[in-house]
């Protein structure tokens, strides 16, 4: 940060409104972000899985997992 300005995030980029799901994200840093929202419980769930808003916008996307199901998902914002 003593270089320049720099916009820090802490936190989880992805998130969804069950804790059943896990989910691994990798970003550009810049304006897209990659998320794979794995199933690991022992039944099917739906669920949905936006991008934080601290971030910016993108639609939410709404998912069905088997267990066991792993879906890639991407959201692209703007900063």
């Amino acid at each position: 940060t003593r270089r320049g300005a720099h916009r820090i995030f802490a936190g989880h980029p992805v998130v969804a409104d069950n804790k059943e799901l896990r989910i691994l994200t990798l970003s550009d840093g810049q304006s897209k972000i990659k998320a794979s929202v794995n199933n690991v419980g022992d039944a099917a769930v739906d669920a949905i899985v936006r991008l934080n808003p601290a971030l910016g916008k993108a639609e939410p996307v709404k998912v069905h997992l088997e267990p066991g199901e792993v879906k890639n998902l991407e959201f692209v914002y703007g900063l």
